[in-house]
C-alpha cells in the first residue's frame, strides 16, 4: 500500500522541523560522520490510549449496593455480592463513603469489603441477637 501524498508531506515536514532544531555543532559532526542522524517515533502524550472511565469500576451506583446489602441476611451472602457489584478498591471506596465510613488510604479491599458488611448486615445481625430475635449463626 503506498502512502498518499498528504500523509508523506507531513512526515517529510516533521523531519524537516527535527533538523532545524538540531544545533550547528550537531549538523557539523553528522557532515563530518562524527555523528549519525536516526530517526525515531514517540507517541505523543495526548494519544496514548487511555483505559475508558469506570472500565474496571462498578457499573453499579453505591445507593443500590447499600440497598442491596440492607435486604440481605447473611455476612457471607453480602461478600459474595459485593464481589461481583464492587469488584475493585474504587468502587469498595465509593460504596464506604456513600455509607459515611471513614476510609483510610492505606486500606485493603478485604478491609474495605469488611467493614461495608459490618456496616450494612453485621450491626443488623448483633443488634437481633442481643434483641433475641435470632441467634447468630456467624461471629
Amino acid at each position: 500500500m503506498q502512502p498518499n501524498r498528504q500523509l508523506l508531506t507531513a512526515v517529510l515536514r516533521q523531519i524537516v522541523e527535527g533538523v532545524q532544531r538540531l544545533s550547528d555543532e550537531d549538523i557539523e559532526a553528522v557532515m563530518d560522520g562524527r555523528a549519525r542522524l536516526s530517526i525515531s517515533v514517540e507517541m505523543a502524550a495526548t494519544s496514548r490510549p487511555r483505559r475508558a472511565k469506570g472500565t474496571a469500576e462498578s457499573k453499579v451506583e453505591p445507593s443500590v449496593i447499600r440497598e442491596a446489602l440492607a435486604s440481605m441476611t447473611s455476612r457471607e451472602q453480602g461478600a459474595q455480592y459485593l464481589l461481583t457489584a464492587a469488584p475493585t478498591k474504587t468502587a469498595l471506596q465509593r460504596v464506604a463513603r456513600c455509607l459515611d465510613l471513614p476510609v483510610q488510604r492505606g486500606e485493603t479491599v478485604d478491609r474495605l469489603r469488611e467493614k461495608i458488611i459490618e456496616a450494612t448486615i453485621g450491626y443488623r445481625l448483633r443488634s437481633q441477637a442481643i434483641r433475641g430475635g435470632v441467634t447468630p449463626r456467624e461471629t
